[in-house]
């Protein structure tokens, strides 16, 4: 096993703005995309990756049956799914230690991979399959990650013990390891993907409703109650922890719980309460999706991320505030969702994409402040009903008019920063970080932070504001 650099996988998106330059010669081999190899062209047995890309994206060589031999330089940091899938002639992979990720199978059905002697296959710190048919499986000390699907299948294992320096569990790696029925997974582990342990003796014969395994990570809720009250030793609610759960009405989710994962709640279509804490700042792609019971939900300003589909299909949904601190409000994140008729938009997203909204039937108003600066011409089709509420020579009212949508506008109260009708020391906050060169005001706002109509902003709107709300 080469040396593991100790880099986090976080540092993976630092080098996403870091791109060099490529000569023609390469481009018309490899096809690059900021600095991900999309695919390989070329027809070389002897193929070295060409400086500057930081990632090897999804089966960009898969079923080349010509390469021999490949050279990862040191540029390279993620390997994606079915990279190399395929190519039955590779007998050579020469990489450095930059590498800290390596997708689902990668290497499947390679010479080089089936060469390997090592039950443990790693690249770096990434254990990447299982070449054994032993029964009990103890992962050597030293390995980080876990690749997805790096145990899937195999029926031999009855016990796997992992070490106190992994930290990451990938998507299904353990999955359909039908008689694996004892798992020992140290308190190290931040993160378990979906379908990590599914179709196990050791998931299936768990007793406790709530599986909560690693750093207080909720793989499965086992449990066939209405009310359900997550443990307060819960940090992450994981991928499809209550996936398509039929009985759950109601779930209390706790202030120690972080992050949502995809598809956590997808398809449990009787939940009908849902009160998300404000300790949440990540909710994944389709975290509640076709939750068909749920009617109204309010996401609190620390969510710093909403994923694409989080309530796609909430087909009983008729309100939603959307208080979040994100500034993209992402694909379809409402899609499909045919009772709503009432959205209120917050002051930190700029940015509303493709099919937002798409298909909401009975979307009459939706209120977007000034602080909107691009919409999607697909983010509301279908909404035969839409009107949009926000102000006058704004974002919002030229996209109404371009798309023939109907649009009201909304008073403009001296010194109303945040839109929200009310006249408040958050307002008077604003206004201090744009004087502390802390954040930036769109010109509407700039309009209304002049409350004393000197055509400035400056520390008199800010004493004038607080006086003002004082007298009432």
């Amino acid at each position: 096993m080469k040396r593991y650099r100790g880099l986090s996988v976080f540092l993976i998106v630092a080098f996403l703005l870091w791109v060099v330059p490529f000569s023609a010669g390469a481009a018309a081999e490899f096809e690059v995309e900021d600095g991900v190899l999309i695919k390989y062209n070329g027809t070389g047995q002897a193929v070295t990756v060409p400086s500057g890309v930081y990632s090897i994206g999804d089966g960009a060589f898969a079923g080349n049956t010509q390469i021999k031999s490949v050279t990862i330089p040191d540029d390279v940091y993620y390997i994606g799914n079915n990279a190399f899938s395929g190519c039955r002639n590779l007998q050579t992979v020469d990489y450095t230690d930059s590498i800290v990720s390596v997708g689902a199978h990668a290497f499947d059905n390679t010479a080089w991979l089936g060469a390997q002697s090592d039950p443990y296959v790693c690249i770096n710190a990434v254990l990447i399959a299982y070449n054994s048919t032993d029964k009990e499986a103890a992962v050597p000390q030293g390995v980080a990650s876990i690749a997805a699907y790096a145990f899937a299948n195999h029926l031999d294992i009855t016990s796997v013990t992992l070490p106190d320096s992994v930290l990451e569990i990938g998507e299904g790696a353990f999955f359909d390891c039908q008689n694996l029925a004892s798992v020992s997974i140290p308190q190290t582990v931040q993160s378990i993907g979906p379908l990590a342990f599914e179709n196990t003796k050791w998931l299936a014969g768990y007793n406790e409703d709530f599986v909560v395994q690693g750093d207080g990570i909720l793989i499965k809720y086992n449990g066939n109650s209405a009310s359900a009250a997550i443990p307060d030793s819960v940090r992450q609610i994981a991928a499809g922890a209550f996936y398509q759960n039929k009985t759950i009405r109601s779930v209390t989710i706790p202030q120690s719980v972080f992050s949502i994962g995809m598809r956590a709640f997808a398809g449990c279509s009787g939940l009908a309460e849902l009160a998300l804490p404000a300790s949440v700042f990540f909710i994944d792609d389709q975290a509640f999706a076709d939750c068909t019971a749920l009617a109204a939900v309010r996401i609190p300003k620390t969510v710093t991320y909403l994923g694409s589909g989080a309530f796609s299909g909430c087909t009983a949904l008729t309100t939603a505030t959307i208080d979040g601190s994100f500034h993209t409000l992402s694909s379809g994140a409402f899609s499909g969702c045919t009772a709503l008729e009432d959205v209120t938009v917050g002051i930190a997203v700029t940015d509303i994409q493709s099919e937002a909204f798409s298909g909401c039937t009975r979307l009459t108003q939706i209120k977007l402040l000034d602080t909107v600066a691009e919409i999607a011409l697909d983010a509301f089709v279908n909404c035969p009903r839409l009107s949009i509420s926000g102000y006058r020579l704004s974002y919002a009212y030229t996209y109404a008019r371009s798309c023939n949508i109907a649009f009201q506008a909304l008073s403009e109260k001296p010194g109303d920063i945040n839109g929200d009708g009310n006249v408040s020391l958050t307002d008077v906050l604003e206004i201090q970080k744009y004087l502390s060169a802390v954040s930036q005001l769109t010109p509407f706002q700039l309009r209304i932070s002049d409350y004393d109509g000197n055509d400035r902003v400056n520390t008199s709107d800010v004493l004038a504001i607080q006086r003002a709300i004082a007298r009432l």
